[in-house]
């Protein structure tokens, strides 16, 4: 498996495209749907889904263009549903232009411990704390683990500063992720890192 990392939007938030063979998959597909779908066509990649790691603008906000021409589900927390639901809101808040954007269609709630999308298998983990319905997904086979906003390579943790979060739950995630030994870590800012 391939893993190609793209720090997309205002706040680099990284995309990363994950390719086997002629099929893909996304994980956190941040602001810039044209680039991606531009990605896809030029090398003809079926795409069997969008992973998300968490709800918030910055990792989402392409999601919806690339449903409409992809026709792939975008698999999230359904805690996280009440950010999802505010995506323009924030975004408009957030950036510095007013985004176009079309609303995500279909999703598909984590519920699984493992999940299985044409080629790639992995483990969804609830880690919560920086948002409610955080998940980072453990691709065993490639020791390949992507903690979104949890945890970054400078040693420094997704934010609690939202009335949403939650310290000790990010505490806790961090814990459970420590049991996934010397994975590749593939955070949602900034560079991957060996964890723990």
């Amino acid at each position: 498996m391939y893993i190609r990392t793209y720090p997309l939007g205002e706040l680099q938030a990284n995309c990363y495209v994950l390719i086997q063979g002629t099929d893909a998959l996304i994980v956190d597909p941040g602001d810039s749907a044209d680039f991606l779908l531009e990605q896809v066509s030029r090398e003809k990649l079926q795409v069997w889904g969008i992973l998300a790691t968490h709800g918030h603008y910055d990792h989402i906000l392409a999601a919806g263009e690339l449903q409409a021409s992809l026709n792939i589900p975008l698999y999230i927390g359904q805690k996280d549903i009440f950010l999802v639901n505010k995506t323009e809101k924030a975004a408009q808040h957030f950036m510095s232009v007013k985004p176009i954007l079309l609303p995500v269609q279909g999703m598909e709630f984590l519920h699984k411990k493992t999940y299985t999308l044409g080629p790639f298998s992995f483990r969804a983990i609830p880690t919560p704390g920086h948002t409610p319905g955080s998940f980072s997904f453990y691709f065993e086979k490639e020791n390949a683990l992507f903690v979104g906003d949890v945890m970054f390579a400078d040693n420094t943790y997704g934010s609690t500063t939202h009335r949403y979060s939650n310290w000790r739950d990010l505490e806790r995630s961090i814990q459970r992720l420590k049991t996934v030994s010397s994975a590749t870590a593939y955070p949602g800012h900034g560079p991957s890192m060996v964890f723990p």
